[in-house]
């Protein structure tokens, strides 16, 4: 596999490879998925560039990893559907990442903002893929929605941002117009290869983004702070030093691809 420089794109664009994750981290030393999803800050977009997207999140985990994928289709019980040929049937090409639990946290926390558009870092895989990472593809769903939970057969809740979008039209409606532009253009942002997105933030706001707090507490004060929200005590502890492959310095993931450790 090859890593690709440094992309922007919608966290609502990029799917789940995977059907299930577990509510925590590896390791457990992060806290539970929802805690670090509300630890991410979000940086209002003031620079005039981009105009498109009106926060930049800062997540306090490494840059997820994304990749074109055409996964082959299967059905509610985990089997392919076959063509008229009985060969597997391929699904849309869209953006997928293996960093399933990171994935659901850069989107739960763009959900805070519906319908206001949030962009993230992310690292573009290019490459050859082996078997072995072709295998991890098993979601039924072409990765709209994921399972929480600590059993596989039985997950506790499915988040699907479509679902809450819903749910927060039911609330607070938008124009139906309005909705149906917004719904497109993350759909326009699902197509977009990697040569089209942007590459770099914008200096004013990647200057802001190395200005903010790196560790997980500091990240989730940061964010209390900034949105005016009462404090409430984090189980993040500290950060690892465990190194990943391929380009480092990495600039959305609080530090650096290097600090995988427990983020996994």
């Amino acid at each position: 596999m090859v890593y690709v420089d440094d992309r922007i794109i919608c966290p609502l664009a990029i799917r789940f490879s995977q059907p299930h994750i577990r509510p925590d981290f590896k390791d457990g030393s992060h806290g539970d998925v929802d805690d670090t999803a509300r630890g991410i800050a979000a940086i209002p977009n003031d620079s005039g560039e981009m105009p498109e997207y009106h926060f930049f999140l800062k997540p306090q985990f490494p840059a997820i990893e994304i990749v074109r994928w055409r996964p082959k289709v299967k059905d509610a019980d985990g089997n392919f559907e076959l063509d008229e040929n009985g060969e597997p049937k391929l699904g849309r090409e869209c953006w997928f990442t293996l960093d399933n639990r990171r994935l659901y946290c850069l989107q739960k926390a763009a959900m805070r903002f519906w319908p206001s558009t949030c962009a993230v870092e992310v690292l573009v895989l290019g490459g050859i893929w082996s078997s072995r990472v072709a295998r991890k593809f098993q979601t039924s769903t072409n990765g709209k929605s994921v399972g929480i939970g600590h059993h596989f057969d039985l997950p506790d809740r499915i988040f699907d941002w479509r679902e809450e979008g819903k749910q927060l039209q039911e609330k607070d409606p938008l124009p139906i117009e309005e909705l149906k532009a917004k719904i497109a253009w993350i759909a326009g942002e699902e197509e977009r290869k990697e040569e089209s997105l942007f590459p770099t933030l914008p200096a004013s706001i990647q200057a802001k983004a190395d200005a903010m707090p790196a560790t997980p507490d500091e990240a989730k004060a940061f964010w209390e702070l900034a949105n005016g929200v009462a404090s409430a005590k984090s189980k993040g502890k500290g950060k690892g030093q465990k190194k990943g492959k391929g380009k480092g310095g990495g600039r959305g993931g609080g530090g650096g691809r290097g600090e995988w450790q427990g983020w996994e």
